[in-house]
């Protein structure tokens, strides 16, 4: 058993000055949750709206998988088809019937949209998007994997974006 005492963020509402914006619509899994926002964190993705019906950033299992980028990463769970009305990016859904990301071109700034596990973005929110993108499926086996984990999916379209964003940052390499 351990114990980890630090200062929460506030969380308050993202304001949209980021380069990128993460959308989660009804993640469930707490471990998916802390391995995103560890993700983000890593990708320099400082803002993450949730629909309030996601699992709590506070769960301890969240908290366990995000290795301590809960505390560095801003959450808010507020009613994310109003957030997209009222901002003034652009938003990029996550479809299995979207454009590859291989073709496409990122912004700099804007808000992607990671849908629950087993159904993906809900019907409303994909209207809400300006573009449907996909990670495209290089098998050539015949009993393909039919969808991605949403923590992996967060992590290769973050990558592909960050390509874009990564000139208005010092990169360091890990790997």
């Amino acid at each position: 058993m351990a114990l980890a005492v630090f200062k929460f963020p506030n969380k308050k509402v993202p304001h949209g000055k980021e380069s990128l914006i993460i959308a989660l619509d009804r993640i469930n899994d707490p471990g998916n949750l802390g391995t995103i926002i560890r993700t983000c964190d890593w990708f320099g993705v400082s803002q993450i709206i949730c629909s309030k019906d996601s699992v709590d950033c506070y769960n301890p299992k969240v908290i366990q998988s995000s290795m301590g980028s809960v505390a560095r990463v801003q959450i808010g769970y507020i009613p994310i088809e109003e957030y997209i009305e009222h901002s003034k990016l652009k938003v990029f859904a996550t479809s299995l019937k979207g454009e590859p990301i291989s073709q496409l071109k990122p912004p700099k700034k804007g808000i992607i949209l990671f849908g629950n596990e087993a159904n993906g973005v809900s019907e409303s929110l994909l209207k809400k998007a300006n573009k449907e993108i996909t990670i495209p499926r290089y098998t050539t086996q015949t009993d393909k994997p039919d969808s991605l984990n949403v923590a992996t999916s967060v992590g290769i379209v973050l990558a592909k974006f960050s390509l874009v964003s990564a000139t208005n940052r010092r990169e360091k390499h890990f790997l």
